[in-house]
């Protein structure tokens, strides 16, 4: 006979699996006949190290499987486990036998191979003999309690629920039954969810999103208790999604629980029973949870980078059973995904509430960089630089400045550590972008545009903007006399964003990609209401008629049928109005042509640049002669006076003015002499 070498840290549960394999050889009619075991299988479903004997045979292995209990109390406390947990999920005490099975197969798989091993004529049938012979329950209330228990998360299955050997367990209820006393529904919650920490914000924080109608929608329906409630949030990454649902949930008066978080706390992971099928094992957590919490009013889910979840689904779990969970849960739930992309239509669809959490405008940056950097003693113009970086979400503003107070740093020094870690972080996740904002030398005065139109049409334009009216403005003329100034003044005079689109802000090599981007720039300036100026329009908008390829024409068309449904004020300019495509003039309301400066404009700027109060003669003479000068000249002299600002820069301003309109004058035509 063989005999035992050493002895399994987990005795009871090597028993447990002895005495099930045993039943399962002895009950079950000719099995024992209908299997070779062998000394390694039985040492292997007991746990312990048996030596060689030169004769085995099949009924001296199976009394080896009859091992000693080493530890009834803790065998006991096992299938005392198991019987509240029948009690908890409702279910008849007469099923913990059969949940004892299902475990031993779990955490057993020698014992799962020996069933393998057996080659039954009828397999399924004598098995299912068995499960009603230990437990007392016929097969018709065998398999209803299995499906109660996958449709609530206990269990789960890739086959029919009747074949018991190969349902998987929730690792969680392993754990629980196996390493602890079972004693209360709460207790077997907080091995599924996390306690979420409470919000950094108020709701009121989040005035950028449409939260008056989140808000109303989530008061309602709960205190209907609506069946179903699932709200979708979905946002580039640190724009504030899950701040935003703590928020919600301090609002409701709820208690927010996340689901499937793993949590480190001492340097230790506190969920021990993780698994490497972590989106099976959510949505099990997910539906585990919802049965358990049916009857509560005071709770709120969180599921958070859900699209896993979503693209899974087929694979480790079936979509009805997805669909099954967005329309039946009886738990509100909020879902967070940076990637909505990845989400099929019949699943939106699903969601009673899809909002996009876009990063905040700048105005709102501003104040929450000012409540981010309190203490850094950061100016003024600082805030509003941190706050201008182009994709700065809340989440970057927040670790800069926690990074910044960590190492002590205040004023200038902490004004560039914080955009130091900011330029890090945006150039690690690909979206750095250094932009020279357009500035002016000089300040825009109006009463420098030169229109060939009447004055009147700039109250027109001036009215239309103030009311936050589509109107659609081109303007056309010589480089430097105020195109793009006028559009960048009107837009500040009314405290609207003013977006600039260059030509590289919407040309790709790839093919199809420019139209998607000027689609893109469009929606995103329709939705955060920023004006747009469409700045050297020819370069977007050449005429088709010169065009060659189709991608080109495509382009032109997207941005023509952009213009016609944008809902904001928008402006384009140009410096070669006759090489814009025709239909191009009839989108537009406002056609404004700017010309050169008037001499006596031309005067007043040269003293008002040059802070001189009076004129020479001679500087007076040769400046009347000048018809082709723009602001934009005058600009270039305030810039070079910025280089050298103890020079008198009076001669030097006066020939460049002159070189300047010089280069400006048309070349003489070619002719004939007569």
């Amino acid at each position: 006979m063989a005999k035992a070498k050493h002895k399994s840290p987990s005795r009871h549960l090597n028993h447990m699996a002895g005495a099930m394999c045993y039943r399962l050889l002895t009950e079950i009619p000719d099995a024992l006949y209908m299997i070779e075991l062998t000394l390694p299988m039985v040492s292997r479903i007991i746990g312990t190290g048996l030596s060689y004997n030169d004769y085995n045979t099949n009924f001296e292995l199976l009394e080896l499987l009859k091992i000693p209990d080493p530890a009834p109390k803790k065998t006991e406390q096992v299938r005392q486990n198991l019987s509240q947990l029948c009690n908890i999920f409702e279910l008849d005490e007469r099923v913990a036998i059969l949940l004892e099975f299902i475990l031993i197969m779990n955490i057993n798989p020698h014992a799962k191979f020996l069933i393998d091993c057996i080659e039954l004529p009828d397999q399924d049938h004598d098995l299912m003999l068995f499960y009603e012979h230990i437990s007392g329950l016929d097969k018709h209330h065998i398999i209803e309690a299995m499906e109660s228990l996958i449709s609530k998360g206990i269990l789960s299955a890739d086959s029919a629920p009747q074949h018991l050997p190969w349902l998987e367990m929730s690792n969680p209820i392993q754990y629980l039954l196996t390493k602890s006393v079972v004693t209360s529904c709460e207790q077997i919650l907080a091995s599924f969810l996390v306690k979420s920490p409470a919000p950094a914000f108020t709701l009121s924080d989040f005035d950028y999103v449409n939260i008056d109608l989140l808000r109303r929608y989530m008061q309602k329906a709960t205190a209907a208790q609506h069946t179903g409630i699932n709200v979708l949030l979905y946002g580039c990454a640190g724009t504030g999604k899950t701040e935003l649902a703590r928020a919600l949930a301090s609002e409701l008066d709820r208690q927010l629980f996340e689901i499937g978080s793993q949590v480190i706390a001492d340097g230790k992971l506190q969920q021990k029973h993780s698994t490497k099928y972590v989106n099976s094992q959510r949505v099990q957590y997910l539906t585990t949870v919802q049965t358990l919490l049916r009857n509560s009013t005071e709770n709120l889910l969180l599921i958070d980078e859900c699209e896993s979840i979503f693209l899974n689904a087929d694979s480790s779990y079936s979509k009805d059973m997805l669909h099954q969970t967005l329309e039946r849960n009886t738990v509100p739930a909020i879902w967070i995904t940076n990637h909505v992309g990845c989400l099929e239509d019949s699943y939106l669809r699903r969601f009673k509430l899809v909002l996009e959490i876009n990063s905040p405008d700048e105005s709102k940056l501003k104040a929450l960089t000012e409540q981010a950097v309190h203490g850094l003693n950061l100016s003024e113009n600082a805030v509003e630089k941190i706050a201008a970086v182009k994709h700065i979400t809340p989440a970057i503003i927040g670790n800069a400045a926690y990074v910044t107070k960590t190492v002590g740093e205040k004023r200038t020094k902490a004004e560039s550590t914080m955009l130091e870690v900011i330029e890090n972080t945006l150039e690690a996740c690909g979206l750095w972008q250094n932009d020279m904002r357009y500035q002016q030398e000089i300040p825009f005065d109006v009463s420098l545009l030169n229109l060939k139109q009447p004055k009147s049409v700039i109250d027109e334009i001036n009215h239309a903007v103030s009311q936050g009216q589509p109107v659609r403005v081109l303007l056309c003329g010589p480089p430097g006399t105020g195109k793009t100034a006028y559009a960048h003044y009107l837009t500040k005079a009314h405290d609207i964003k003013l977006k600039r689109v260059q030509c590289s802000d919407v040309l790709s090599k790839y093919v199809g990609e420019s139209e998607q981007n000027v689609r893109q720039l469009f929606i995103s300036a329709h939705r955060n209401k920023h004006a747009l100026l469409l700045d050297e329009v020819d370069s977007l908008l050449t005429s088709r008629d010169r065009l060659q390829a189709q991608h080109e024409t495509q382009l032109v068309n997207e941005i023509l049928t952009q213009l016609e449904c944008f809902t904001q004020p928008l402006f384009a300019a140009t410096n070669f109005e006759t090489a814009l495509d025709k239909a191009v003039l009839r989108r537009f309301d406002f056609k404004l042509e700017c010309d050169y400066l008037h001499t006596e404009q031309v005067l007043m700027l040269f003293r008002r640049v040059l802070s001189v109060s009076r004129l020479t003669q001679d500087e007076q003479q040769q400046l009347s002669t000048l018809k082709r000068l723009t602001p934009g000249d005058f600009a270039i002299i305030a810039r070079r006076m910025k280089f050298q600002p103890k020079q008198d820069h009076r001669q030097s301003a006066l020939k460049m003015l002159l070189d300047e309109n010089k280069r400006k004058q048309p070349n003489p035509t070619i002719g004939f002499v007569h």
